[in-house]
């Protein structure tokens, strides 16, 4: 969450893929790939759940133009993944 311009280009990169079906898989990879990192740690619901929470967290940053807060922020992880 730190690089913004990497962060702009994996939302460009969902909405393009909603937009353009031939371009699908490759969004639904790059969403997949952290639940896949995730899950074996916290389980699958867990990873969803984390996974949805730090794609809304980078949505807000970058329509907010707000910095991270680092403490709510593992505080929600935490909770999601008791």
């Amino acid at each position: 969450m730190s690089d913004r311009r990497r962060a702009q280009i994996e939302f460009e990169l969902c909405v393009a893929a909603g937009r353009n079906e031939a371009l699908q898989p490759l969004g639904r990879d790059w969403l997949q790939g952290l639940h896949e990192v995730l899950a074996p740690h916290v389980g699958d619901q867990p990873a969803h759940d984390i996974s949805a929470l730090l794609d809304g967290t980078m949505l807000h940053m970058l329509t907010a133009n707000r910095p991270l807060n680092g403490p709510a922020l593992r505080s929600a992880i935490r909770r999601l993944a008791s």
